[in-house]
């Protein structure tokens, strides 16, 4: 079986909201967005990060793996 590389994310957003669309919510996004960054479509930006961070109170550790690669700021 092969896991996105965001899926410890996407339960850690389960755990804390039960539904995908609250944490978008939270973090200024659309839902839609929320699902191509937990299916690897797009990146997240390191203030994207942070923001996960502080919604899901947690460490960046729990949730991201180290190779992840983010995508630069504009």
């Amino acid at each position: 079986m092969s896991y996105s590389p965001l899926f410890k994310l996407k339960i850690k957003i389960l755990e804390r909201f039960g539904r995908q669309y609250v944490a978008a919510k939270l973090l200024g996004l659309r839902d839609d967005e929320l699902s191509l960054i937990l299916m690897g479509r797009k990146r997240l930006t390191e203030e994207m990060i942070v923001s996960l961070e502080k919604v899901l109170r947690t460490s960046r550790k729990d949730f991201l793996p180290e190779s992840y690669p983010k995508e630069k700021q504009r």
